[in-house]
């Protein structure tokens, strides 16, 4: 009867035959969006825009059947309504929905999309973002990139005219980008989508492999794919073992080390991939922390670091289970038993190694990361760090080679070739 109310289990796909989920009694029910008819309903709608007959193309064929259309007339369609009982920044969640009629009596919903900009090593987005953050009252994060040993080169200072700062210093006024953060255009077909928290997106666990799949297939430099493929089975990431699975974008970001290094140095790949917040929950170390640091903050005296990508790094990635000789073949001991690389002395020792690790705090705009920060390097939390030698599997200890402080000139930072880091 028309007097029931139904209830839904989730945030409606607002498409025709998108998913939705009708609370029954006990139960969700599955069903699909149906296409609706407004006849006799308008009086119902709140926000209505008359469009006339504009200039409406299709876009997104492949995804929308046909449905999507996108305007792009002359005509300013502002100058058709009193925009000024809209919401200019749209939350689909909380924000009545706005439609628009054309002439011959067809109905259509208005879909926002997200404009992101260029905000790279070699262009960062100079403010870090704050003035748009002004602009929409707040409702955008900030975008500056956190400051790390990867984009150091790229950051720049920026000062204002006046003197002043904004909230989105990280610290002073230096500001960073990231590697292939690039702007989008939102007028183009079969869009990258990402959930904002703000609208109704949702199941979008597909779509990294769309993007990935398209790209493998079509790129020019099939050589570097086939390559960083290849690596990807060796450095491999199981989606099942971290908790964004539908996100998007930290997954590519993470597959891109491959690309940009296929024909580079595999250490380059090992340190890239290790700050990599993906591979940190991946493999568990994010946020392991040293027996010293239990011990003083939670009194626990047998505690000790994750020793799970330590023994992966050793056995997966790089020296494996046994030793070889320069042809590849199995090195045996006197008894005929194969010479294994390290032991469990070894494991533990590396893993307090990879101690301290964990994801920025800092959440912001511009990229598809609605639950924490997976796209930008961990940084080293120095209170959870491991200060104590650690061994190698040679019988020294890491690090062997490198100078001591004690070993290091007199007043070495006055001497000429003296490097400083600007701290803000």
């Amino acid at each position: 009867p028309d007097s029931t109310e139904y209830g839904f289990c989730h945030w409606l796909e607002e498409k025709v035959n998108g998913e939705m989920y009708l609370q029954r009694p006990g139960y969700c029910q599955r069903l699909r969006n149906p296409v609706l008819n407004f006849t006799g309903y308008e009086d119902l709608l709140t926000n209505v825009i008359e469009l006339g007959d504009p200039a409406m193309f299709v876009i997104d064929e492949a995804l929308s059947n046909g449905d999507e259309l996108i305007y792009m007339g002359t005509e300013d369609l502002a100058d058709k309504t009193n925009c000024e009982k809209f919401t200019r920044y749209i939350d689909e969640i909380h924000d009545a929905p706005i439609f628009g009629r054309t002439d011959d009596g067809t109905w259509l919903q208005f879909d926002p999309r997200l404009k992101l900009e260029d905000n790279t090593l070699e262009k960062a987005i100079p403010d870090g973002g704050a003035s748009l953050r002004s602009e929409t009252s707040e409702t955008t994060l900030c975008a500056n990139v956190p400051r790390s040993h990867f984009n150091d080169e790229s950051c720049v200072l920026s000062i204002p005219g006046d003197g002043s700062t904004n909230e989105c210093n990280i610290r002073g006024n230096l500001y960073c980008g990231s590697r292939g953060e690039v702007a989008n255009d939102p007028t183009v077909g079969n869009y990258f989508d990402i959930a904002t928290g703000k609208d109704t997106k949702w199941d979008l666990d597909k779509q990294r492999e769309q993007v990935w799949t398209m790209i493998a297939l079509q790129s020019n430099d099939q050589l570097r794919q086939r390559v960083a493929h290849a690596l990807t089975q060796i450095i491999v990431l199981v989606k099942d073992a971290i908790d964004v699975r539908s996100m998007t974008e930290s997954f590519l970001t993470y597959y891109d080390i491959f690309v940009n290094h296929a024909f580079g140095n595999y250490r380059d790949i090992l340190e890239e991939v290790s700050f990599h917040p993906l591979m940190g929950d991946n493999l568990s170390y994010r946020g392991s922390k040293s027996s010293a640091f239990m011990r003083r903050h939670y009194n626990q005296l047998e505690a000790f670091p994750d020793e799970n990508y330590a023994r992966e790094f050793m056995q997966l990635f790089t020296i494996g289970v046994y030793q070889l000789g320069l042809d590849g073949s199995i090195k045996f001991d006197k008894n005929g038993e194969p010479r294994h690389t390290y032991s469990n002395d070894e494991i533990m020792s590396m893993a307090r190694a990879w101690t301290g690790f964990q994801r920025h705090g800092l959440q912001r705009s511009n990229v598809d990361d609605l639950w924490g920060n997976h796209i930008d390097p961990m940084n080293i939390d120095p209170t959870w760090r491991d200060v104590f030698p650690k061994n190698d599997v040679l019988g020294g200890y890491i690090g062997d080679g490198h100078p001591l402080c004690e070993d290091l000139p007199e007043k070495m930072f006055l001497k000429k070739g003296a490097v400083y880091r600007f701290l803000g």
